[in-house]
């Protein structure tokens, strides 16, 4: 054996007891739990005529006591669980949780655009369905000319009575529609979600502040109106998810900022699905005559939902093929490496290209036969 060869060791994969990735089974318990759940409270316990809850005691709310509770767990699995390589061969499959933010932006599914395109479309539909009402409203209580006191001028605008507020909300709306239409075919492309494309959806954000200003600024307790509080929450935790996108995806990644992301990512898709699609379900389920007054959920919060698991799902299908140096596996043979520039930096290497041999000798497969 040659002086600058080292003796090969075996790759000892650890052996938790707990994986990260088992996040994953907690979120659909979780996800498919709390739906019940708001099917059966909105089905027993909610007035549609007022929107707000029959009952609305504590051991009423037994859906976001589920949330709770699957949060609770998520955040503990993530926490006490590890993050595992993969060995085939003479390969080890680094985690993506371990990757830099550079090439998890690469990694984010297709499936993820085409939710971005999605939501850049229920978006406009939203825009179009406001201010088609307000549009209506007023062609349908305009009053005449003729019927004003002498001195009055009743201005002929469609969408008289839209607040300023709620303008820049549109605005913010369209900048969205913009952004995601472009981190949708960046990500379609390969380039993957860019710097660019992160410092726009901080519109989203500022969005749902807005929203949330709206929503509170009437002076009502919101807590005693059903839908108001899934939209709240829906608004809060999608929010913090795509700060938290934002700050990672831009390079500024911190101590805990992969934990938090992914997280807030799990939190949103299932708040917006329990926000969202128990209360479209009422228009089968309950009968008209009951389910009259009942508001339209936002749409645009499934979609951002939907969003968020398609680029958490990166940091768990994603692996990272590398050569694996001093491994040894059981029936598959030893392989040495020396010690030379080559192996202090593999992780440089391109491992598709073709070995360099300027620098001495390149790694040999010997037999275990041998």
């Amino acid at each position: 054996m040659g002086k600058n060869q080292k003796e090969a060791k075996p790759y000892k994969n650890k052996k938790v007891l707990l994986d990260k990735k088992m996040s994953l089974f907690v979120f659909y318990i979780t996800l498919a739990a709390g739906v019940l759940l708001r099917i059966i409270q909105l089905s027993t316990n909610v007035d549609f005529a007022t929107g707000k809850y029959i009952d609305n005691s504590f051991y009423q709310n037994y859906t976001v006591a589920c949330l709770v509770i699957g949060f609770a767990l998520i955040l503990a699995v993530l926490k006490l669980g590890e993050s595992k390589d993969k060995v085939i061969d003479s390969v080890v499959l680094i985690n993506p949780m371990k990757m830099g933010y550079e090439k998890l932006a690469k990694k984010i599914p297709n499936q993820a655009a085409y939710c971005m395109f999605i939501m850049a479309l229920t978006i406009v539909a939203e825009i179009y369905l406001q201010l088609s009402a307000v549009a209506l409203y007023n062609r349908e209580n305009r009053i005449a000319p003729e019927d004003l006191p002498p001195g009055f001028y009743f201005p002929d605008f469609p969408f008289l009575g839209v607040p300023a507020m709620k303008w820049c909300v549109y605005a913010f709306m369209i900048v969205m529609v913009i952004t995601l239409m472009s981190a949708g075919t960046n990500i379609l492309k390969g380039v993957g979600l860019t710097k660019g494309n992160c410092f726009f959806f901080i519109f989203y954000p500022i969005w749902k502040l807005l929203d949330i200003f709206i929503l509170v600024g009437g002076n009502e307790i919101v807590g005693v109106y059903s839908d108001k509080v899934y939209g709240l929450m829906s608004a809060i935790i999608a929010s913090v998810f795509v700060l938290l996108m934002i700050r990672f995806f831009s390079g500024f990644e911190k101590k805990h900022t992969r934990f938090w992301l992914i997280a807030f990512g799990y939190f949103t898709t299932i708040v917006t699905t329990v926000s969202v699609i128990p209360q479209f379900l009422m228009f089968i389920i309950i009968d008209y005559n009951l389910r009259d007054n009942m508001s339209l959920p936002d749409i645009t919060d499934l979609g951002m939902g939907l969003i968020a698991i398609f680029i958490i799902a990166a940091f768990w299908s994603n692996f990272e093929y590398k050569p694996a140096p001093k491994l040894e596996i059981k029936g598959v043979g030893k392989r040495r490496w020396m010690t030379s520039t080559i192996v202090d930096k593999m992780d440089e290497l391109d491992p598709n290209a073709q070995p360099d041999t300027s620098q001495g000798e390149i790694p040999v497969d010997i037999d275990q036969n041998d």
